[in-house]
């Protein structure tokens, strides 16, 4: 028998907002942007002297100018972009040769010292370079909203998310100096983002077509997905597919890992992702081998500036490579230079790998450990104009209002994880046990059988698992629980020494759970008690972040000492 079946197309996220909504979400951003550039830049120019690692990475960007090799345990990228900031900044002119750091071997086999040779930048454009890392700085809490919205968060949710990260006093302090966290931020979430961006629009088009009317007792299951297509991201038409998405997003993270090794961790959600059965193995594999080709060509980059026989000179000098290792490329004159480029490279992976992993001997004194950071302990002063105790001082310190709700946010998450997981469990074991205790007639049992493919279409089509929880709440808390977790667990088995800025990826997963948290909870108040909610959040971020806001600037506290 002929049946007219009819097709309804559910109206699920991302929906299409109201003009009027777009433009205040526009507003919002706009203006985190604005103020959080603003803040970013204030001051930009004190103290004129190399804070921390600026000495480093000033250094390094000179040494890719001038052509000098140099040994790093950082890959290129972010000293090859405040390389191209100072070639702009000082113009045609040849660059001096400042070098505000010595690299000389220690003592003790195996070890390096690493002595500041100059104690101001003097006539160094060190401002052009700071500014640099404020506008990537600036851009986080954007692509942190753009990220909070792709893995299910609404629109307070991310808003919200964009808001904590902009108001965050460690983040601000870092990314007004010559660092690389900054860059390697940006880089990693837009990775994410664009990466569950489709995997979102994926999913929500195979939950979109339900069956509304025909027989129910012969319901077919819902029809399968239709092929998800995208714009491309170098133009209009055409279309990019799931595969080419992942593609791209492997190219931003190859860029991350450019910039820091440890931008390693934002692999792990994806894998965890994988690991729980919601996507392709073939996507993640694109993803890996895509972000790990763009860091061996930004490796090779190097040899547009030193020579490889000049980088294991360097090597050779400081005891990293025994002498004999440079003679290895010679003995093939014909493809000497092929060979040195890839064993220099191989090499610089090696270091950079190595210098997380091999143990450092003497702790660094401003180490400090995991567990620290998640009371936001381990912090530590950049610089002090005197040894006064009251001397103004810039320090590394967190909002810790921010990193309180922060780690609330997280226990809150990892508890719902553990309840849904036991859930699940006695579900599986109760419907096995329900699946052999039965014993009906045949008619009823096909009776059964046909209401099957009825409650099937029905639960996937409102998008619930099998204990009604809602199957986008469990992909959200799936991607930034795990996140956070996979981003802290590294620093659990590294042995080298370890600072209070490499919590900020795992802190910018508990920010998007924070957010997406306070969103939730404040979704079951009435509209009036939500606004109030909201606005107290709000106001308690702000008042932690103006109670360290001196030790961003190094001015005195308004309040006293």
């Amino acid at each position: 028998m002929n049946e007219n079946r009819e097709l309804r197309i559910e109206n699920l996220e991302p929906r299409i907002k109201p003009a009027g909504r777009r433009f205040w979400v526009t507003i919002a951003l706009t203006l985190i942007f604005l103020v959080g550039l603003g803040l970013h830049l204030w001051r930009i120019s004190y103290p004129p002297i190399p804070v921390f690692d600026e000495a480093h990475f000033a250094t390094y960007a000179v040494d890719y100018l001038i052509g000098q090799a140099h040994l790093e345990i950082h890959p290129p990228l972010g000293k090859l972009i405040y390389a191209a900031v100072l070639r702009g900044a000082w113009g045609s002119a040849d660059i001096p040769g400042w070098q505000f750091l010595e690299v000389r071997p220690s003592a003790d086999p195996g070890r390096l010292t690493f002595a500041r040779t100059a104690d101001s930048f003097g006539d160094f454009p060190y401002v052009p370079l700071r500014a640099t890392a404020a506008v990537w700085g600036a851009l986080l809490p954007l692509v942190i909203y753009w990220f909070a919205r792709t893995v299910g968060a609404g629109q307070i949710g991310s808003l919200l998310s964009a808001l904590f990260v902009m108001l965050d006093n460690a983040f601000l302090t870092d990314q007004r100096f010559i660092f690389l966290n900054g860059m390697f931020l940006v880089l990693g979430f837009a990775a994410l983002a664009w990466y569950f961006r489709a995997q979102t629009l994926s999913y929500e088009v195979s939950h979109s077509v339900i069956p509304v009317s025909g027989s129910e007792s012969n319901l077919p299951s819902p029809p399968p997905a239709p092929r998800l297509r995208r714009a491309s991201l170098l133009g209009k038409g055409g279309g990019a597919e799931l595969g080419s998405s992942a593609l791209l997003a492997g190219i931003l993270w190859g860029l991350a890992l450019g910039v820091k090794i440890t931008a390693v961790v934002f692999l792990g959600p994806i894998l965890l992702f994988w690991a729980a059965g919601r996507q392709s193995g073939r996507r993640v594999l694109a993803f890996g081998l895509a972000g790990l080709t763009v860091l061996v060509i930004l490796y090779a980059l190097n040899q547009f500036f030193f020579s490889p026989q000049d980088q294991l000179n360097v090597w050779s000098t400081l005891g990293v490579l025994p002498d004999s290792a440079l003679h290895i490329p010679a003995r093939w004159h014909a493809i000497q230079n092929g060979i040195a480029s890839a064993f220099v490279v191989l090499m610089e992976l090696l270091v950079s790998v190595g210098g997380y992993v091999t143990p450092d001997g003497a702790r660094h004194v401003l180490n400090s450990r995991w567990y620290e950071w998640l009371v936001g302990r381990g912090g530590f002063n950049l610089y002090q104009a005197s040894t006064a105790p009251d001397s103004p001082r810039i320090a590394l310190q967190g909002n810790l209002v921010l990193w309180y709700g922060a780690l609330l946010a997280v226990l809150i998450a990892l508890a719902a994880g553990l309840r849904n997981a036991i859930v699940r469990l006695h579900k599986e074991i109760d419907s096995r046990t329900m699946g052999i205790a039965i014993c009906a007639p045949s008619s009823t049992r096909g009776q059964i059988g046909n209401l099957r493919p009825l409650r099937r279409s029905v639960s996937e089509a409102s998008g619930n698992d099998k204990r009604g929880v809602p199957e986008r709440y469990n992909r959200t808390l799936i991607i930034l629980l795990g996140g956070y977790l996979a981003s802290l667990a590294p620093f659990l088995v590294v042995t080298r020494s370890t600072f209070f800025y490499h919590y900020f990826p795992a802190l910018c997963f508990a920010f998007v759970l924070l957010g997406w948290s306070i969103e939730r909870l404040s979704a079951t108040l009435s509209p009036g008690r939500r606004v109030w909610f909201i606005a107290l959040t709000v106001l308690a971020v702000v008042t932690g972040f103006l109670l360290r806001i001196h030790l961003v600037y190094g001015v005195k506290p308004i309040w006293g000492s």
